[in-house]
This record gives C-alpha cells, structure tokens and sequence, in this order.
C-alpha cells in the first residue's frame, strides 16, 4: 500500500511536467505548396500545444528565415502564410493570415521551391519540425527517403506526426481550390421523392425544372439532351436565373448535341461555365449530375442531363437512380458546393450548330416501364457523399456497407480495380459476404464495359464469383443483360438491409473516387430503400446468369475490302461453344467461329449479327452495323488548285532555266 501512494504522488509531482511539456513544442508544418500551378506558394502552421507567441521561432530553406517573432498563436488554429495576397486570394478567394512578401521579416533568400527542397520549423535554433522533398540531403531527425514530389498544382498535406515521407502519404491527391468537406447527417424536415430511368426521370425532371420560381442551378458532366435544353431555356426566357455547369474537358471532348444544347440554353438567357478544359481544374472531372432550385430543392441522380439519362421516351434509356428532396438545409448544403466549384469556373459564350434539332430516334425502344415516381412523407435520415472529401471516409459508403447486417445490393455501371491495390469498395463488400451479409453486385455489360481492352466488369464478375465459390460466401456478380431493353446500367447505386440508399455519380474506380467532383447521398429511409430493391430485384432477376455476345463497334469499310469480325470479348468466353455470324443481314448465318473475315461486293448499311450459344445451351445476340462505300476515287482538282499547280510549274521552269543559264555561263 505504501509504495502504491509514493507511486501515486510521484505521478501527481510528474504529471504536470509531463503535461506541459507535451504542450509546449507543439507547433507543426501542415500544408506546404510549392509547386507551380495557380496562385502562390504557401504554407500552413498548426498549433497542436498551448497558446504562446512565436518569439524565437523561425522558418528556414536552408538560404533563409522567415522570422515568425511577436505572432500570438492560440491553441487549436492554424496560421496560413503566403508568398502574397492577391495570387492566394485569386485561388482561396480569402485571404491569408501573412505574405513573407510584405509582412514578415526574412533573413537571406527564402523560398519554396518547386524541384527539390527542405522546411526547418525552429524555436531558439532547435529543430522542432521538418518537411523534406524531391532528391534532397534529409536531416538525422528524418526517416527513410525524402517525401516525392507534388505535381503541378498540388500541395503536400500532412496525415499524421512523424518525421517520414509516410506521415505526408494519402490516397488522393490535395490540388489547390478543392474542397474538403465534411460528411454531415440531416435529419430530412421536408418531403421527398425517388425515381428510376427511363421509366419517370423526365417526367420528374421537367416538373422539377418548371416549379423554380427565381433560380435553377444545374451540374452535371455533359447536357446533351436538347430536349432538356428548350426547358431551360424557357424558363430562363421567363425570368427565371439559370446557371449550367459543365465539365470543360469531359472524354472524347463536348460533343455537337451538347454544344447545341448549350446554345439553345444561352440563348434563352442561361449562362454556362466550364470548369476544365483548358483551364486550371482543382478536380480531373466535374462528374457530378444535380439540379437545385431557388434554395429550397435539390435534385440528385446517377445520369446526365441527356437523351440516355430522362429520356422523352422513356421505352429507351439507361437504368439510373434519383431522387428529389425539398428541404432548405440539405438544399443549402448542395447549393455551397455548386458556388465552391463555380470559383473555378469560366464563362463559355456557345457558338451555334447547325443542322441539330430536338429530333429523338423515331423507333420505339423495347424497354417496358415498369416503376412510378414515390412521393415519401416519412421523415429519415441524410448524410451527403461527395468526391474526394468524403467518398473514402467511415462516415459515409464504408460505414453504409459496414453497418450491414443481411444484405447488400449493388448497382454499378463499372468496377475498375485500382492500380496502387486493391479496390477498396470491393473489399468491404467482401468482407460483408465474410460476416455472413448476402451480396449481390450487378455491372453493365455494354461492350466497352466488358471488352478485354476496355473494360473489366467481365473479370470482376468472374473473380468475384469464384472467391465466392473457393469460400463459400453469401456473394454473387452479375453482367446486366439486353433481355430487359436497358440500353446500358449506367447506375451507380446501393441497397443495404431495407434500410438505407446510395444515389450518386461515383463510379468505382480510383480517379472517380479520389480526383473527380462527385456528388450524391446516402439514404436512410425504408420506404424509399424498399422502392430501390424493388428495382434492383427487377433488374436481377431478369438478368441471366447466360452468356453475353459482343459483336464489336461499328465501322465503315470500303468494297472488296476483307473486313474482320471478332467475337472475343463475349461472356463468359470459356464457357461459349458456338459463334455464329449473319454478316450481310439476311437472316441467316454465314460463317462460324470466334473471329470471321467477309468481303462486301455492294454498298450499302450492313447489320451484323453475332449469336453464342454455350456449354448448356444457352444463347444470346447482338448487332453492330457495317457501313460499305465506294472506294476512294482519285483526287479530282479543281479549277483554283489547277491554276496554282500552272503557276508553280511555271515558276519552276523558271527557276530551271535560270539555274541552266548561270551553269552555262560559268563554264
């Protein structure tokens, strides 16, 4: 007993030593930016100990010192310090707390700079942190390599305490202007309603866009629907304020339907922003698709504003999900990232196209509709997801899937795994089947979804089915099939336990995840879980387990011209027996085998058609179509390029016999 109260009192004697000296020295580099890019270099100082001043205090390059003398600097805030003020403001738009520009006083040369280099953070000449980068002598304090460069418009930031290149590693990538949000909960104060496509997402859609009264704020990838574009224009002719934000540099560039959509919107009084394309992008993407309306609406979904995605018929389309929540605080929420990301915006007068209509594809699609809008009244629960901030975090889809209990249902346009590991979301779907949770995961299967040069969905499905198989797991993947008249599973959303939704723009890949703007929600509701697995389960069940032809791309050939047809990318190719190929479009099959070769003798559109049959017997289709031309004729001159060529053999005549001349003369 007596040693146990000498213990106890030497505690109580040490104690306070101990304490304050954990709070003492507690001043830590958090951010650095060094690299070139937009703006200025700066630097971010955390204070982790108690309020003091920084007398003594010094940052240093190694050629010079910031001298940090008479800052007060309390405990728990940061202190930004930039190169200047205008360059910082032009990409934070705040200011920063000091420019070493004007306000501080340094001792010899001090700089970032962009190649290599260290940050010294001292007190009284004792080192108290250090930042390493880029091949550069670390100090005895610092473990291992130097941390690796930023890229261009980059900055380093901090991930926890220690003196390594690891304490500065994350997954994402931290580019100057990005957010980084939390991932807030809403109790949800008004009513809702969800929403599938094609079967009601323009209906939706269109009462969405004609009840805003003052403002319509729109996000989205890429608007391609003119259809869509003629509302908005109207509404804007009306009054209403309309802005469209568009990404500025999205795949294979911004198509003619969507730079007619944006005229069409631009003329009606609309304004439209780029953010990308040329210009300096704190994200790879703007891939989010959401809509709010005079600061009270939002509507959130898996599709772009276009033909696919609300369709005007919607017998054609793609499978997406969304919903539509009239509440002023998650309105809010949605509403400051639209005004973050316009920061970086720029404005785009569109040009017009001609020769683009509103005209649709006149045939029926063969989908049948099958699911109303749900109007819900019960209250729930949100918590908004968005790229990068919060689609990695616990409090977000790792929570949703963690929090399973009996099953999960995915819908996803594609899973790609992720160079630097494993694909995190695959794993923790994974470890839900270990802990017994039925999964199932259904892909797209369009051709660049499951072709060996393209796409993975295929080798996903098949991983995942025969870990599945190995360990006995409670976990199925499937490829969506054409049997149901989708025209592709563009979706990108989750079920889990009845209970709660995913609805959102993320696809399952690394830059989708950590560099794209991504926006979307998780739904704890049980009425409108309830609708989603009713539609998750018609898409399931109507999918077969079968194989899946995949004909190839459409292409234009000449005459005569040997043109080969390859079957490869089929699914499940090990299990596909028979390919048999009907490559004039008569309706009978021409030639068998996984890859065929045929000559066309006459002109024309050609529709090849490909079926398989496997190992059981089953069978599927699908078309590509084959447009034959002439021949290139030889290149016929016109009459001003004919009187250039006459000209230019003129003048080198002229040339030759000067040339001849001066020979002759010389010798």
């Amino acid at each position: 007993m007596r040693s146990l109260v000498i213990l106890i009192m030497l505690t109580l004697l040490i104690s306070p030593v101990l304490l304050s000296e954990s709070e003492e020295n507690k001043i830590q580099i958090e951010e650095i930016y060094y690299n070139q890019g937009p703006g200025c270099d700066y630097l971010v100082l955390k204070n982790h100990g108690k309020a003091t001043f920084l007398d003594g205090w010094t940052l240093s390059n190694g050629y010079g010192e910031l001298i940090l003398d008479g800052i007060y600097f309390a405990k728990g805030e940061t202190l930004t310090i930039s190169e200047n003020k205008h360059d910082f403001y032009d990409v934070w738009h705040e200011g920063p707390d000091l420019t070493w520009e004007e306000e501080l006083e340094i001792d010899g040369r001090f700089y970032l700079a962009a190649s290599r280099g260290k940050l010294l953070l001292k007190e009284d000449g004792e080192l108290r942190d250090s930042v390493y980068y880029g091949e550069v002598e670390t100090g005895d304090e610092w473990a291992g390599e130097p941390k690796e460069l930023c890229w261009s418009g980059e900055y380093a930031k901090r991930r926890s305490y220690g003196y390594s290149a690891e304490d500065w590693s994350w997954e994402r990538r931290w580019f100057v202007g990005q957010t980084n949000l939390s991932a807030p909960e809403f109790g949800l104060e008004g009513d809702m309603s969800v929403f599938t496509s094609p079967d009601t997402s323009m209906k939706v859609l269109d009462d969405f866009i004609h009840n805003a009264e003052n403002r319509l704020l729109v996000s989205t990838y890429h608007l391609d629907g003119y259809h869509i574009a003629e509302r908005l224009s109207n509404i804007s002719k009306q009054g209403v304020e309309v802005k469209v934000m568009i990404d500025g540099s999205p795949v294979g560039g911004i198509s003619t339907h969507t730079r007619a959509s944006l005229y069409e919107i631009h003329r009606g009084g609309g304004t439209i922003l780029t953010v990308g394309g040329g210009e300096y992008s704190p994200y790879r993407h703007l891939h989010g698709k959401y809509m709010l309306a005079d600061n009270s609406s939002v509507l959130i979904s898996s599709e772009n504003f276009g033909e696919n995605g609300f369709p005007k018929d919607n017998t054609r389309g793609n499978r997406g999900w969304g919903v539509v929540i009239h509440d002023e605080n998650v309105s809010n929420y949605y509403r400051n990232i639209f005004f973050e990301d316009l920061k970086h915006a720029h404005k785009l007068v569109p040009e017009p196209v001609e020769e683009i209509t509103s005209e649709i594809p006149s045939h029926i699609g063969s989908y049948r509709p099958k699911f109303q809008q749900l109007h819900v009244e019960s209250r729930g629960k949100i918590t908004p997801i968005l790229s990068p901030d919060t689609s990695m975090s616990r409090d977000t889809l790792f929570g949703m899937f963690d929090e399973a209990e009996d099953h999960i249902y995915v819908q996803q346009f594609y899973i790609d795994p992720w160079s630097h590991g494993d694909n995190p979301y695959v794993e923790s779907l994974i470890e839900a089947a270990e802990r017994g949770v039925t999964v199932r995961i259904l892909l797209d299967a369009k051709w660049y979804n499951i072709d060996n040069a393209t796409g993975y969905n295929h080798i996903i499905v098949d991983e995942l089915n025969t870990r599945a198989k190995e360990k006995n797991l409670p976990l199925e993947a499937r490829l969506s099939s054409r049997v149901h008249g989708l025209n592709s599973l563009h979706n990108k959303g989750a079920v889990v336990d009845g209970k709660s939704t995913l609805i959102s723009s993320i696809n399952w890949n690394s830059n989708s995840v950590l560099q794209n703007r991504e926006v979307g929600l998780i739904l704890e509701n049980e009425k409108a879980a309830d609708f989603f697995e009713d539609v998750f389960t018609q898409d399931w069940y109507e999918t077969r387990s079968g194989p899946i032809a995949d004909a190839g791309r459409s292409r234009e050939v000449a005459i005569n011209e040997l043109v080969s047809f390859d079957g490869t990318s089929s699914w499940h190719k090990s299990n596909i027996t028979t390919y048999r190929w009907d490559l004039n479009g008569d309706g009978r099959f021409d030639k068998e085998g996984c890859v065929v070769d045929w000559a066309y003798r006459e002109t024309g559109e050609y529709t090849v058609v490909l079926q398989v049959i496997d190992e059981e017997g089953r069978v599927d289709v699908d078309s590509t179509t084959v447009q034959v031309n002439q021949k290139p004729h030889a290149y016929e001159i016109d009459e001003d390029e004919l009187v250039w060529i006459i000209w230019a053999g003129v003048i080198l005549l002229m040339i030759f016999f000067m040339y001849l001349s001066y020979t002759v003369s010389k010798n």
